[in-house]
């Protein structure tokens, strides 16, 4: 979806699972070939791509499985630019929903320290937006590299 809707540049794509990464090159093929996109198996704990290399770095409902969140997130801090922008994709837990649903799913509490985390590992301009996405409440934590 990011690679569709990035009119210029170069998007890559990490993953830890061989799985995921293959079901994405089979998924946007023609946008692989046409060098748009890199997909590669990796964690967000050894980024494999040298410092200073990006604008922006998205990670979507991912955070809460990263295996050391604040070495984690210095990791990304490590491939953007100065100026960059990183943007975390948080489901909000929702007490009408089904604990299935929630399990991967932040309190405002647990949100807080997130915003928290994400400072301490050296970025700026931590703020939080809401949006309704369908029928749920999406946070997306923004922060820039100084």
């Amino acid at each position: 979806m990011v690679a569709a809707r990035a009119t210029s540049g170069f998007v890559v794509g990490i993953d830890i699972s061989d799985a995921m990464v293959a079901q994405a090159r089979r998924r946007i093929a023609a946008m692989v070939r046409a060098g748009r996109v890199e997909l590669r198996q990796a964690g967000v704990s050894r980024i494999p791509y040298p410092d200073g290399r990006f604008d922006k770095a998205l990670a979507v409902n991912t955070y809460q499985f990263w295996p050391a969140p604040e070495d984690d997130l210095r990791e990304l801090r490590r491939v953007l630019r100065p100026g960059g922008l990183l943007a975390l994709g948080l489901r909000v837990r929702d007490p009408e929903r089904p604990a299935r649903y929630n399990r991967i799913a932040s309190s405002e509490e647990q949100l807080g320290e997130i915003a928290q985390t994400v400072a301490r590992a050296g970025f700026e301009q931590v703020g939080t937006r809401r949006e309704r996405v369908r029928h749920q409440t999406a946070v997306v934590l923004l922060a820039r590299k100084p």
